[in-house]
């Protein structure tokens, strides 16, 4: 019994750890069908020591690739963000640009930018919409150098 009730748990909680951007629309129509694009990464600088450290309170400002830019900070090192999108018929580049805003945590750091080129269409299955897969994840880590104290 005990074996049964772990494996519905492990079930259950791999259900909650990958759906979070997905469930919310996976219920539309044929005619409208959304998805989910989730950017996560990390964030880590030099310190004094030579060491390398996780930074806390690091922007991290996406842009979409359609007008859509939003903000967060790093926490412990760890940055994630999710936009919920319709199928749509271009190709779209994503933009992550991490900057120490501040320069409070272990000294400032250069600002930099990656760029993710969504090659297909919707960036989803069939590049319509079509065949709904849920979230897209896509991890970018970032490693600053120091450029101050």
């Amino acid at each position: 019994m005990k074996k049964y009730l772990f494996s519905i748990f492990i079930v259950v909680l791999s259900f909650f750890l990958t759906a979070s951007c997905s469930v919310e629309y996976s219920d539309t129509g044929v005619a409208e069908r959304y998805g989910c694009f989730r950017i996560t990464g990390s964030v880590a600088g030099g310190s004094d020591d030579g060491k390398q450290v996780m930074l806390s309170g690091i922007r991290v400002a996406v842009d979409f690739g359609d007008g859509n830019v939003q903000e967060t900070f790093t926490k412990s090192g760890l940055y994630e963000t999710e936009f919920y999108t319709a199928a749509y018929a271009d190709p779209r580049v994503i933009k992550v640009t991490v900057s120490d805003v501040d320069g409070a945590d272990n000294g400032l750091y250069e600002t930099a930018v990656k760029e993710i080129n969504i090659s297909s269409p919707s960036g989803f299955a069939d590049g319509d919409g079509r065949n709904f897969v849920g979230t897209k994840t896509i991890v970018l880590d970032f490693l600053l150098d120091r450029v101050g104290q």
